[in-house]
């Protein structure tokens, strides 16, 4: 778990949602806040040291709640794609985030790296309500009665999974090809 191998927080201004405000373009203003973004480690004490007044340092466990609620809100988690040195964790909306925007507005299934899980409907629980189908973003969900995941778009993020009021879906480990170690 990347937060739990990390000393070193900063919490930062979303660099996309910030971007999308200044240029008069953020559709989310009303739904997202703006710092949900966290460097991690060396890049964490290095910004810090900036001394900006729009950067806050975190703990551990201010970290873990911001992620939590950030799900919560819709907002989905991506990192660097580099196993070795993970240097930020990304709390994305799909209206600015350029990775995120890569799959929703231009359906390219190689514009973000996977995460190695993925859901798992209990069919049994499943009340077919469709909050789930709500939160995907990705389109990877169908509801006929109870809700069926697409493996090939789901990315694995868990914002079906978080909110289900019936519990009947489960973040399930899917092996997906590996994220490459730094590039030399």
């Amino acid at each position: 778990n990347i937060i739990e191998t990390n000393t070193d927080f900063a919490v930062i201004p979303c660099p996309c949602r910030k971007r999308a405000e200044v240029e008069g373009i953020r559709e989310c203003k009303d739904k997202y806040p703006i710092h949900n973004c966290i460097l991690l480690g060396p890049n964490a004490k290095a910004v810090l040291e900036m001394g900006d007044p729009d950067i806050k340092a975190a703990t551990k466990e201010e970290v873990i709640t911001l992620t939590e609620e950030a799900a919560q809100i819709g907002l989905v988690h991506a990192t660097d794609n580099d196993a070795t040195n993970c240097a930020i964790l990304c709390a994305c909306c799909e209206c600015c985030c350029g990775m995120l925007k890569g799959i929703t507005r231009f359906d390219n299934p190689r514009a973000i790296a996977k995460a190695n899980y993925i859901s798992l409907i209990d069919e049994e629980k499943c009340t077919g309500c469709e909050t789930c189908l709500e939160r995907c973003k990705f389109n990877a969900i169908t509801v006929d009665g109870v809700a069926h995941v697409d493996i090939d778009k789901c990315l694995g993020c868990g914002l079906c999974a978080v909110t289900c009021p019936s519990d009947a879906i489960t973040m399930a480990r899917f092996e997906r090809e590996k994220i490459p170690g730094a590039i030399s």
